[in-house]
């Protein structure tokens, strides 16, 4: 990840601090600006780490939490920024995208499901009607004609179906 941080967001950053206050604004002699949190980040715990972190992420272990660290280097300023979001709710967020995704797969399959099952009994619900019929033209009962509606196949055969009991009739 690479960002080139403008002087606008390094002062509105300093000005108005987000929420959580987990960022920090370092020069590139590895001193702290600002911290946001100032108890979590500080000179002692970031700043000999600070210079290990290739742009882009990393992590590192605060006040015994892990933190997933984003790190850009500006070129304005000559400071860099890091935030840093707890490694917790990175997973938390993780697991509950995991587990809507299985509920969606499971939403698409019980449709599939459903619909092949109404285009199946579409095709063979003819079919055993015709099979019944066949039947009943195999003990003897030639005169009841038949009349299958369903795709042009099915009442092709429905009529070729007629026409043989009658041409046996």
């Amino acid at each position: 990840i690479k960002a080139d941080i403008k002087k606008t967001v390094v002062n509105k950053l300093l000005t108005s601090p987000l929420e959580n206050g987990k960022f920090a604004v370092i020069c590139y002699d590895n001193k702290l600006l600002f911290s946001g949190n100032s108890r979590l980040i500080n000179s002692d715990n970031v700043l000999p780490e600070a210079s290990d972190f290739a742009e882009g992420y990393s992590y590192i272990t605060l006040q015994h939490e892990k933190y997933l660290v984003n790190y850009a280097k500006g070129n304005s300023y000559n400071v860099s920024i890091m935030s840093f979001t707890p490694y917790s709710a990175v997973t938390a967020n993780l697991r509950e995208l995991m587990w809507l995704s299985l509920l969606q797969g499971i939403i698409v399959f019980v449709i599939a499901f459903i619909v092949l099952y109404y285009l199946s009994r579409l095709v063979t619900s003819p079919l055993a009607t015709l099979s019944d019929e066949l039947e009943y033209v195999g003990k003897g009962n030639f005169g009841v004609p038949i009349d299958i509606k369903g795709s042009r196949e099915i009442s092709e055969l429905s009529d070729s179906f007629n026409n043989m009991t009658i041409h046996i009739d």
